[in-house]
């Protein structure tokens, strides 16, 4: 089975997690992986094939994330790197191998492509519990602007797309 397999670079939980689960794939199947930033850093030392791609990131001070410098980075950004990681991404996936399945860890532009071209989709990640998940009033308490964010977020980049959900979180 050909997996297409993307990881978010946005700190390294995704990468490690998806490390993991690639490592079991790549025993049986053939996958191709596509990751930025850090996680394209970490796992391109550690995994046969990986490709960089685009990915959105957060700007941050003292530890806040500053959300509209972080839409002023990233279109920034995105207006320069997306177009050659399309390009990249259409001749390496599209035009030389095509998967059967996309699996994504919260890694938007493999999502993308499994809703553009009704590829079967699998998240695997803890961020869908925003979206997917009922919480109570108390636990989003004074964030309740930040808390719709991310889910509107979070609801943009898989609708449409998933077949399968595995929600990983800890109590």
């Amino acid at each position: 089975m050909r997996i297409l397999y993307g990881v978010n670079g946005e700190g390294m939980g995704h990468a490690t997690r998806s490390r993991v689960v690639i490592e079991h794939l790549l025993e049986r199947h053939d996958v191709r992986v596509m990751a930025s930033q850090a996680a394209f850093r970490y796992l391109s030392e550690r995994l046969p094939r990986v490709d960089e791609v685009f990915g959105p990131s957060f700007a941050m001070n003292e530890g806040e994330i500053q959300r509209w410098a972080t839409v002023v980075q990233n279109v920034r950004r995105a207006t320069h790197e997306v177009p050659e990681t399309v390009r990249h991404w259409t001749e390496t996936i599209d035009r030389e191998w095509r998967p059967d399945v996309v699996i994504t860890d919260f890694e938007p532009l493999t999502a993308l492509y499994a809703r553009t071209y009704r590829v079967p989709m699998l998240a695997v990640d803890n961020i869908n519990m925003l979206d997917r998940c009922r919480h109570d009033a108390e636990i989003i308490g004074a964030e309740r602007e930040d808390f719709l964010l991310a889910r509107a977020g979070t609801r943009s980049m898989v609708r449409g797309a998933i077949e399968y959900l595995v929600l990983t979180f800890f109590y």
